[in-house]
């Protein structure tokens, strides 16, 4: 389940500056204290930790997330091609690509390679490669489709 969002003024009992509610609550976090507390190379090294295991992984970032489309356009020395994407839960539902690119394979072919796939960049590029579609589109690499998509 999806945590909500709000914005913090809105459960403030008064209206606070942006500098007071940062003093309030570096306050509270040092239990009333002011002194400063430096992160100890421990501290980096559990927090980078904790980063990684929850918020760094595919799940976290694209697996629990509600449809999203998405549109992404690069520009090659074989041409442009334009992709508009259809995401649910992390995987490709629907394709398209548009564009003034030379292929040996139809448009449905590059769409039907990621319809399916986790929209990531690792396995589109495995896509489209099983798909066959390196080497069908003029000097434009499956490759470079699927780092115009991801990024």
């Amino acid at each position: 389940m999806r945590d909500r969002v709000t914005n913090i003024a809105e459960h403030l009992p008064a209206p606070m500056a942006p500098e007071t509610f940062k003093a309030c609550m570096v306050r509270h976090i040092m239990n009333g204290s002011d002194a400063v507390y430096e992160i100890t190379p421990e501290d980096d090294k559990r927090i980078r930790e904790i980063a990684a295991e929850k918020f760094n992984n595919w799940e976290r970032i694209y697996g629990a997330d509600p449809k999203f489309n998405i549109e992404r356009t690069g520009r090659f020395e074989g041409g442009k091609m334009q992709f508009k994407i259809d995401v649910q839960k992390g995987v490709i539902r629907s394709a398209a690509v548009y564009g003034d690119f030379f292929s040996t394979l139809d448009a449905e072919t590059i769409c039907g390679a990621l319809t399916g796939c986790r929209y990531e960049r690792g396995a589109m590029l495995k896509a489209l490669q099983s798909h066959g579609i390196d080497g069908a589109v003029y000097r434009i690499s499956a490759r470079e489709m699927a780092q115009v998509i991801a990024d």
